[in-house]
């Protein structure tokens, strides 16, 4: 049993670590990001476009590219989307040591108590 358990573990780690290798391509540069965020933002499609915005703003902030996240969290139509994408992106900025930019980012939510859980976070330290 305890070896079937450590097997497990074992497999998770490495799905894992497969799944997290396409985010940080070594060769990404902001002007990938602003190409992305310039596709989605042709999108037609409401849904689609507010997800591939969701999906550019968290990239680009796991990257650390501050102003793509802002144009990408500020084309999101859905208030609901938007604040949820400028929740995760502002915490993942910070991640990547892009505080001034992430407490920005917080600023755009328009959900006083979902903009208020986020600045808590920042501020104190926890992302």
């Amino acid at each position: 049993m305890q070896s079937i358990l450590k097997a497990f573990v074992a497999a998770s780690f490495i799905i894992a670590g497969i799944a997290g290798c396409d985010r940080h391509k070594p060769n990404q540069s902001t002007e990938d990001f602003e190409a992305r965020l310039a596709a989605a933002m042709t999108i037609t499609n409401t849904s689609s476009k507010d997800s591939a915005l969701t999906t550019v703003a968290a990239d680009a902030a796991d990257f650390g590219a501050g102003d793509v996240v802002k144009k990408a969290v500020m084309g999101i139509t859905s208030s609901g989307d938007r604040d949820s994408a400028a929740h995760d992106a502002a915490l993942r900025l910070a991640k990547a040591g892009k505080r001034a930019a992430a407490r920005e980012v917080a600023a755009l939510i328009t959900s006083s108590s979902t903009r208020d859980d986020t600045l808590n976070t920042l501020a104190k330290g926890k992302e």
